[in-house]
Parts: C-alpha cells; sequence; structure tokens
C-alpha cells in the first residue's frame, strides 16, 4: 500500500475541467470521498453515482517519491461500452496544505465546484479493501495467465456477455469487477472514520494559499495526473495459453477450430437438418481449475465463490455456444443448444501435459490410486480418469491441497488439441417380412470358436445390400422368433428389423424401398422379402410391450413398470408422441391415494474386530440347497444381540477375508463390519457399546469381540481397501508322514519374498472362476514338534491359499513346502495368528 499524507487537505476542482476517464480493469485504485456543497458523499463503489448530474469523482493511484498521481474519474449517463480513457490536467494545484483552483472551461460557478478529501492511510486502506475485492481478483487472475473469457468466469458470469467480441468482455469484466465487494466491512463504518477525518481536518486553522508561508512546516507533494497503458496486458493475453481452459476458448474457438469441425461434419455425408456439439476435456482442466480456485479463495477469502461448482461445466457450454454458430453457417445446419440426440459432434480434446499433472493427485490420495494400480485387469489402459481425478478432488480439502501445490498453474507451452472427431447420428430402424427357402441357411452367421459352419445367413443377405444404402457402420438385425437352419419359413415371411449404427442416409422415399427390395429380391433365391420399410421409435415401442406380454414368468404382475415407461418415452420423439396424444390429459375422477407408508432411515454401521476358538464354526450361516450344515455361525453370534438392540429390518455382515470353517482366528482378531437396515436406534454411547460387547462375549465361548463401535459409512471402504493391501500371520501344523531331518526347517528361515503360482483350488472351483494367481509368502520359520510334526510360522499376502502351499493341491500351488523341503508334507490344523489391518481404531477398553 503506498504512503497516504498523515494530514488531510482540500483541494478544490471543478468538475468542467474533468474530461470523461476511466482506465481498464484491473485498476488498483482507492476511491476518495467527495464533499458537495459542504456535506460528505461516500464512500461509493467504482460503479456508484454521486447526487449530482456531473457524476465526478477522483481516485488516488499512488504515491512514489513525494509525488502523488491523481486519477479523476467521470462516470457520464452512458453505457460502459462508451467509456474513452483521455488526459486530464490538473494545472494550478500546488500544495496539498493549499487550496487552489482550476481555471474553468465553461460556466464557471461556485455551485459546480468540488472539494475531494484526501484521507490518512487507515481510510484509504479500508476504502480499498472494501470496495476494490473484483478489482483485486481480476489483477491476480491476469497476473496468473487467465484470458478474459475465464477471468469473466471466475467473476461469476453467467450470461450471454460470455458469447460475445472481446470489446463486450471487456466491459462486463469492468462491470462485474465493480460489483463484487467485501460486503462484511458496512459502509457506515467507513463514512465514520472519513467523516472523523475530515471533522479534524475542520478544527485546524486556516490554510494560507500562498504555499510559501508553510513551506518550512509541511513538506509539498506535487499532484499531477499519469494515464496507465495497459495494451501489453493484452498483447500477453493473445500470445499465452489460458492457465484453466488451455486455450480451449483461445484456439478452439478460432477460425482454423470452427474449419476443423466444419470439415468433420461436412466429411461425414450426414444428411441431418441439425447438429449438437458434445466435448470431452483433459482431465488436467478439472484439476487446474480447482487450483486457481484454491489459491483465489486464499489470496482473497471473502471472494465469492458462487460459480466454483459449475465452472468446468460453464467453460464447455462457452465453448459450445462460440462455436456452434459459426459452424451453422459454415455447413448451413442449424445448431441445436439443448439436447438433441439426432446428431452430435463428439470433440475429444487432450493436452501434452495431461497425466504429468494428474499425477500430483496420487500423491494428495495414494491408498485410493494403489487399489487402482494392483487392478491391473480394471484399469489397464490408465489408472486416471475424469471420474477418478474429481473423485479425488472432492477427498482432499482446499488445506492440503494448497500445501502440495502452494503456486498456480504453470502456462502450457501448448494449447489443447482435438485429438478425435467423431459424428455420431441416431439410428434408424428398417422393417420388413423375410421368406427363406433354403434347408441349409441359418438365420443369423453361424460360427463355433471362430470357425463359418455355413456360407451365408438370411442376416448377410438382407444387411449386406441395406447397409451399404445406408451406409451405417454396423449393424442389429432382429426378427420375431426364428427357425432352425432346416426349416423353411413360407406364406407371408417372419417379420423382422434391421437397427443400423451411426448411419449417413436417414431419409429414403418409399420408391428407394422399392428398389432396395428388388435388389436383394434379384440378388438371391435363397430368401425374398416383401414390405420393406423404415420404421419409427413408436412402432418399436409396440414391439416391446408385445415382447414383454409374451415373457409371462418374467412380467407375471405386470408388463408396465417405470423403468419401461421411462424406456419408451426415450424411444419416442415429441412430434411423434404429439401425434398419438394431441390433446391435454383429462382431469381426473379421483385424486391420488397412498398405498402405502414406509419409514426409512439411513443405515448405521457397527465395526470391531472378532476372534473365533472353534474349529467347527462357519464365518457366515452354511447353507446347500436349503439345508444347514451347522447350527450356528460367527455372524449369526453377533448379529443377533446386536440386531435386537438396534431394531433394524436386515443387517449385513462384511469382514476382512474369511477362514474356513476349520481354521481358527486367533491375535487381535478379524476386523468386521455389520450394516443394519432400516434401524430404529441409531445413537449410542460409549458405555452402551461397552455393554453390547460384553453381552456378546458372555453368551458364548466360540467367538469373542473387541472394540465394539459405531462407525461412518465413509469409513467402512478401509476395510475393503484393505483386503488388498494388508498381509496375514499364519501358523500351520504340518506332518511329514516319513519323518524329516530338523536340519531341512533351516531352508525355510532363508526364503523371504517368495512369489507362489496357485490355481485355483479345487475344493473352492466349483464357486470360483479358474485362474492363476500370483502371491507373495514374505518371511517363514518352522519349529520342530517332535519326529513326525512341526509348526510353520509364515507371513503372506492376503489371498495367499495356505493349505495348498502346504500340500501342494496335487501341483497346483508351485512351488509348494513339500518341494521346497523334498517331503511329502500334509496340514493339520491351521490358525490365523494377526490380520496387519489397523482398523477399526483401538478402544480404551
Amino acid at each position: 500500500m503506498f504512503q497516504a499524507p498523515t494530514r488531510t487537505a482540500r483541494l478544490r476542482l471543478n468538475p468542467g475541467s474533468l474530461s470523461r476517464w476511466t482506465p481498464p480493469l484491473p485498476v488498483p485504485l482507492t476511491l476518495f470521498h467527495i464533499k458537495v456543497a459542504g456535506k460528505l458523499w461516500g464512500p461509493t463503489s467504482a460503479c456508484g453515482t454521486l447526487p449530482h448530474r456531473h457524476h465526478t469523482r477522483l481516485a488516488i493511484a499512488g504515491m512514489q517519491a513525494g509525488r502523488v498521481t491523481l486519477t479523476p474519474i467521470m462516470r457520464p449517463k452512458q453505457s460502459p461500452s462508451q467509456w474513452e480513457p483521455q488526459p486530464v490536467s490538473l494545472a494550478g494545484i500546488r500544495s496539498i496544505r493549499g487550496r487552489a483552483s482550476v481555471p474553468l472551461p465553461k460556466r464557471p460557478s461556485p455551485r459546480n465546484s468540488r472539494q475531494i478529501l484526501i484521507c490518512s492511510e487507515p481510510v484509504l486502506s479500508t476504502l480499498y479493501f472494501a470496495f476494490m475485492l473484483g478489482v483485486r481478483a481480476l489483477g491476480l487472475l491476469q497476473e496468473w495467465g487467465c484470458c478474459r473469457r475465464c477471468m469473466l468466469i471466475f467473476m461469476g458470469e453467467r450470461s450471454d456477455l460470455l458469447y460475445g467480441d472481446m470489446t463486450v468482455i471487456d466491459d462486463a469484466l469492468k462491470s462485474a469487477a465493480t460489483k463484487i465487494k467485501d460486503e462484511s466491512e458496512p459502509e457506515n463504518g467507513v463514512s465514520a472514520q472519513v467523516s472523523e477525518c475530515e471533522q479534524k481536518e475542520e478544527e485546524e486553522p486556516s490554510l494560507q494559499e500562498d504555499s510559501e508561508a508553510s513551506g518550512n512546516q509541511e513538506r509539498k507533494v506535487r499532484v499531477t495526473l499519469e494515464d496507465t497503458n495497459y495494451d501489453h496486458l493484452a498483447k500477453k493475453q493473445r500470445c499465452a495459453v489460458c492457465i484453466t481452459c488451455l486455450g480451449l476458448l483461445q484456439w478452439g474457438c478460432s477460425s482454423d477450430a470452427v474449419k476443423l469441425l466444419s470439415d468433420a461434419i461436412s466429411s461425414r455425408g450426414n444428411d441431418g437438418d441439425a447438429f449438437a456439439l458434445a466435448l470431452s476435456f483433459p482431465m488436467c482442466l478439472s484439476l487446474r481449475v480447482h487450483r486457481v480456485w484454491t489459491l483465489l479463495l486464499q489470496a482473497l477469502p471473502k471472494f465469492p465463490e458462487k460459480g466454483r461448482i459449475d465452472h468446468v461445466g460453464t467453460i464447455k457450454e462457452v465453448w459450445k455456444n462460440l462455436v456452434g454458430p459459426e459452424i451453422e453457417v459454415s455447413i448451413k445446419r442449424k445448431f441445436v443448444t439443448k439436447k438433441y440426440l439426432d446428431f452430435i459432434l463428439n470433440v475429444n480434446s487432450t493436452h501434452s501435459r495431461d497425466m504429468v499433472e494428474c499425477e500430483i493427485m496420487e500423491k494428495l490420495c495414494t491408498a485410493m490410486f494403489t487399489v487402482r494400480r494392483q487392478q491391473h485387469r480394471k484399469y489397464s489402459n490408465t489408472v486416471f480418469t475424469k471420474q477418478a481425478i474429481d473423485t479425488a478432488i472432492k477427498k482432499v480439502s482446499d488445506e492440503e491441497f494448497l500445501k502440495a501445490c502452494p503456486e498456480p498453474p504453470c502456462v502450457p507451452d501448448e494449447a489443447i488439441v482435438f485429438q478425435s472427431l467423431q459424428c455420431q447420428q441416431t439410428s434408424i430402424f428398417m422393417a420388413g417380412r423375410y421368406n427363406k427357402y433354403s434347408r441349409e441357411l441359418p438365420q443369423t452367421p453361424w460360427l463355433v470358436e471362430g470357425e463359418r459352419k455355413m456360407e451365408t445367413s438370411v442376416q448377410e443377405l438382407i444387411c449386406e445390400s441395406l447397409i451399404g444404402a445406408v451406409k451405417a457402420d454396423d449393424v442389429k438385425f432382429s426378427s420375431s422368433g426364428r427357425e432352425d437352419v432346416d426349416v423353411r419359413c413360407l406364406g407371408t415371411g417372419r417379420p423382422f428389423v434391421v437397427e443400423f449404427l451411426n448411419p449417413c442416409r436417414t431419409k429414403f422415399t418409399r420408391s428407394e424401398m422399392k428398389e432396395l427390395q428388388a435388389a436383394i429380391n434379384s440378388s438371391t433365391k435363397l430368401v425374398a422379402l416383401r414390405d420393406l420399410q423404415v420404421v419409427d421409435r413408436e412402432k418399436l415401442c409396440t414391439a416391446m410391450f408385445t415382447v414383454r406380454r409374451q415373457q409371462h414368468r418374467k412380467y407375471s404382475n405386470t408388463v408396465f413398470t417405470k423403468q419401461a415407461i421411462d424406456t419408451a418415452i426415450k424411444k419416442v420423439s415429441d412430434e411423434e408422441f404429439l401425434k398419438a396424444c394431441p390433446e391435454p390429459p383429462c382431469v381426473p375422477d379421483e385424486a391420488i391415494v397412498f398405498q402405502s407408508l414406509q419409514c426409512q432411515q439411513t443405515s448405521i454401521f457397527m465395526a470391531g474386530r472378532y476372534n473365533k476358538y472353534s474349529r467347527e464354526l462357519p464365518q457366515t450361516p452354511w447353507l446347500v440347497e436349503g439345508e444347514r450344515k451347522m447350527e450356528t455361525s460367527v455372524q449369526e453370534l453377533i448379529c443377533e444381540s446386536l440386531i435386537g438392540a438396534v431394531k433394524a429390518d436386515d443387517v449385513k455382515f462384511s469382514s476382512s477375508g474369511r477362514e474356513d470353517v476349520d481354521v481358527r482366528c486367533l491375535g487381535t482378531g478379524r476386523p468386521f463390519v455389520v450394516e443394519f437396515l432400516n434401524p430404529c436406534r441409531t445413537k449410542f454411547t460409549r458405555s452402551e457399546m461397552k455393554e453390547l460387547q460384553a453381552a456378546i462375549n458372555s453368551s458364548t465361548k466360540l467367538v469373542a469381540l473387541r472394540d465394539l463401535q459405531v462407525v461412518d459409512r465413509k469409513d467402512v471402504k478401509v476395510l475393503k481397501e484393505g483386503e488388498e493391501e494388508k498381509t496375514k500371520a499364519y501358523c500351520a501344523l504340518c506332518l511329514a508322514r516319513d519323518g524329516y531331518d530338523p536340519k531341512v526347517l533351516d531352508r525355510l528361515s532363508g526364503m523371504t519374498e517368495l512369489t507362489l503360482h496357485q490355481k485355483t483350488p479345487i475344493r473352492v472351483l466349483h464357486r470360483r472362476c479358474l485362474a492363476t494367481r500370483q502371491k507373495i509368502i514374505h518371511k517363514m520359520l518352522a519349529s520342530r514338534v517332535d519326529d513326525y510334526f512341526f509348526k510353520l510360522h509364515l507371513t503372506t499376502q492376503a489371498g495367499t491359499y495356505i493349505k495348498e502351499f502346504v500340500h501342494g493341491d496335487l501341483g497346483r500351488t508351485t512351488p509348494n513346502l513339500g518341494s521346497l523341503l523334498g517331503l511329502e508334507v500334509d496340514i493339520i490344523a491351521l490358525d490365523v495368528e494377526n490380520v496387519a489391518l489397523d482398523w477399526p481404531p483401538r478402544c480404551d477398553d
């Protein structure tokens, strides 16, 4: 902040000498208060007006080396677009301590004069921070490298001004900047400070106009006006790529981009009358926008963030509404801004630094992306997706984000690139009836393990000619039933319909359809067509519900469901719907009836750790074809007492892995969580949780609980995420049938990070798919029991089959304990000693 004079003084200026002038925004200025006819008016915002027809104000730009630069601003009764910067002469002002007058160029009159109060430093600071919030925000955004349209989006503008040219954008920026104020500082408080400053000035003796009389007591300050040049800022914006939109609202809206998009639509050759645009932008764009918002709110905590949620979507909409009308002029087709499914140009954009900039989110959300990297099949292409980045951004607070990214995004070297342009046309449908005269012709291509059994098929004979005329990417053939390969279809034929995916041609006359039908009938004697025609989706809805009526078992209650009606509505266009329903709905005789009333309470979750001491106890109820194999289970022993206390409709039991029915779980136990569906009680004190835990532990000796507590839904995911990362410790009692030399056990202690290749065990092959899985044994230690028995302690990766590692599972696990020791080994008993997952948090009890 500049050093303002410590005293106040008056300068008498005449508004007639002040030409219309305002500098381009952003303007780092502090407004003066203006005293009119002895009354103080203000403080006023940069867009406010004074109660006088001249609307004159004076602003101070700063002080350097005893030199004050004053900028008078006059806002006439015209639109902001008519403001023009003009130099103003303040000749005649000699000293800040004296009074001076500026010669009036016309109509000199005392009532037209103005007295401007130059305030002291505290008042100027208050005025600056209270009324220049929007201006300061513009200054930061421009300094960081945002383009002018992005700056306007940050300022909360969502009107059609975003689609205007640069002149309109500049005017909108000026208006938006002046509208944003820090409303936490009341105007009366500021006025009071100025009034107090003015009162002190009135108590001082009158100042002599002769500056020489007071020259020894007060320092002189020379007052001039300097017009600031902002041309270099506009040039910088034209050359640099925007840090938030990555040039999408710059190069992406240029004539070259419009020509590229227009050529993509024209080259496709579609016969549609209208088009819509769909844009897929790089992942780092969302990340950059979030980064700028966090820095902006850190610098200006009172800045309104109402436009933060829809910022990225606004960028997309602005681009569509800028480019769409230009393409419309170029290709002579109507651009549709609302939802339009007939023809869409899908624009997939990318950026060279997309993956590099997304890596910061992997550091902030390590657990999330570590799991994604381990799931190779699911995320074979990349662990970074738009959905994953958006989810990660929501998980990270602004404070954590600022620690990792304290600086604004760098100015990109390259603009955004349109990686692919795909035209998507809605499907068209052709229907008819076919006769089949051959007993060696399947309805659809007959392939067995990739080998063709028949040369052709009914589908191929019909579609090969049609797809050439429609110029579609692919077809889907459907018929009302099907006949076997050796069955002919005579009479009026079998109804069929062909859906053409992404066609170029969608309009066919009746004569053209007759020509297509005749061409197919003349090309082969195996099939013949009749009644070939283009059908609309409305007729397909009839077919849809006809099929549903025929499927009695599947739709035994009713063929009409909410999902079916919604699907049918999407298939029918508004024009087709109006033909069937030209009138509004009739007035119902009865009002709606409340058929049933059901109270639905959100689920609560209880978590803890359990120990299992029995070798005849499954984790969950063991039922085979409805017949119970064991009397009870871990789940039932835990949940029976809890569900009575919570009074829930049902429960869902989950745990971090599971042990076999004959395996004990010792140590600190296995983490578990119980979800109570539609509970009556949702609030439990810590003492009540202790009582529930004690009741369960005293009711049975088969299991024991610890750390029982209520947890949030968001914490439950830790249980599943830990399944891929945790390790487990086991103790196995092993048998060497022919005896063993105790020295061979020493080999195991030196084996660490041993990689196993385990095929799906035979004992679980009926319920798990056949696959070979790689698992790691981190360390092993064996101890002698007698000449035939020994204990094996081992720490392994989660999901390792320990029993199969010991006995080999007929060679399906390699290497195994038998091959490592050179012995025939079997397992007698197995215990889980530790599950290395630190969840849920330990309780004091």
